[in-house]
């Protein structure tokens, strides 16, 4: 496993960290406790249920961090760019492929429309 820390943490993520209550302590612990995972240039650690060793089950302060997602740059390895909190969907939503290619042209998509619609 590849070792993850909060070395730096962005200007925008310092805002959602706070936003969400989310201390550094409880983001030390989702890094250490979270599943990583590699998806779209990013690195995601998602603390889910079965993550969450039994002896913590019962400690609100660490159940209330269930379904919390940070998203790290794969670039720098250490710099922590967002979090949010997912609970439901949460692993579901980062392990999808995206439905559409990012990485096509937006005029190519749009003449390729065009000549549906008898344009």
């Amino acid at each position: 496993m590849v070792a993850v820390s909060l070395a730096t943490i962005t200007r925008h993520a310092n805002r959602r960290l706070a936003q969400r209550n989310i201390s550094l302590d409880d983001a030390a612990y989702v890094v250490a406790h979270g599943t990583v995972i590699y998806s779209g240039h990013a690195r995601f650690v998602h603390l889910g249920w079965r993550d969450i060793p039994r002896d913590d089950r019962r400690n609100d302060a660490i159940r209330r961090l269930e379904g919390t997602v940070l998203v790290f740059d794969s670039a720098s390895g250490g710099c922590l760019t967002t979090a949010y909190r997912n609970r439901v969907r949460g692993l579901r939503d980062i392990r999808r492929k995206p439905k559409r290619a990012f990485n096509v042209p937006l005029d190519a998509e749009f003449s390729a429309m065009s000549g549906m619609y008898g344009d």
